[in-house]
């Protein structure tokens, strides 16, 4: 049981991590290298100040972490590569399930 407690308190400290990274790295890029639902919704009105960029990137990484649904989209090359370098980790960490 003890093993099992531990084993979850780790997976959960790794997922903090990667949201936490992710979450980050988005935050360096503005509104203009996204689309959301439709254009005004990821403007650079509803990014004011730190909060709202920090809540709109934290939204985008556990979206593509969990449904990867297409609310919000990465706009430009260069968020579409991290993007998919965080749907990679998810991949990987999924396989290992299996081995």
């Amino acid at each position: 049981m003890k093993h099992d407690m531990e084993k979850i308190y780790n997976c959960a400290l790794m997922a903090l991590a990667i949201i936490t990274i992710f979450t980050v790295i988005f935050s360096f890029y503005d509104s203009s290298h996204f689309v959301g639902i439709n254009d005004d919704s990821f403007d650079a009105e509803s990014e004011k100040n730190l909060s709202d960029k920090l809540f709109n990137r934290l939204y985008f990484t556990m979206t593509m972490l969990s449904t990867s649904d297409g609310v919000i989209i990465p706009k430009t090359r260069e968020v579409q590569i991290i993007s998919m370098v965080l749907q990679f980790i998810i991949i990987l960490g999924a396989m290992t399930l299996f081995i």
